[in-house]
């Protein structure tokens, strides 16, 4: 999809308040603002997500019942592929504020602004996989355990991570390049 633009959008069965795929997801050129699921707050994806020149605010994911919850922005059981894009007043009550993915994160030229979550336990991006970041910036996240959790091997180029109020800035087996 192309120069769209998702707003203020609810998920009715849980997953994905703007879009809820069984396959890949291209996204460029589009908004997402304000969408709320329990697991993707914009999406939610069976396979491989990418992202190109998009802007994700406000979305998020939550249960009052504490049911862990993941994905303010993005939930993908493939890959996340993120490039040129901002993600910024998202939230999650558990993992993965702005992303939440099973294989491989790569962001590219991507900016991480303002977290809003309100439970102490969080991660900004949250990973089963591996990752590779680049030229990102991680700013003013607030509360979280990790601004990037990757259970596997993250590499990180030219990346900052600005004004964050966290416990641990990253987990991971990091190779900084």
């Amino acid at each position: 999809m192309k120069n769209s633009v998702f707003k203020d959008n609810v998920a009715t069965d849980n997953n994905g308040g703007a879009i809820d795929s069984g396959s890949s997801v291209n996204v460029s050129d589009s908004e997402f603002k304000g969408n709320h699921a329990y697991f993707g707050g914009a999406i939610f994806t069976e396979n491989n997500t990418n992202i190109v020149n998009s802007i994700f605010q406000h979305n998020h994911c939550e249960d009052y019942q504490f049911n862990s919850p993941e994905g303010g922005d993005i939930y993908c059981k493939g890959s996340v592929n993120a490039s040129n894009s901002d993600f910024s007043y998202s939230f999650s009550c558990f993992n993965g504020d702005f992303i939440w993915v099973e294989k491989f994160v790569s962001l590219n030229n991507c900016s991480f602004k303002i977290n809003n979550m309100d439970f102490h336990g969080s991660n900004s991006i949250y990973c089963k996989g591996s990752g590779v970041i680049n030229n990102t910036i991680f700013n003013d996240m607030d509360y979280a355990n990790y601004v990037v959790y990757c259970s596997d091997n993250l590499v990180i180029n030219n990346s900052r991570a600005l004004s964050n109020s966290i416990w641990v800035a990253l987990y991971a087996f990091i190779a900084v390049l």
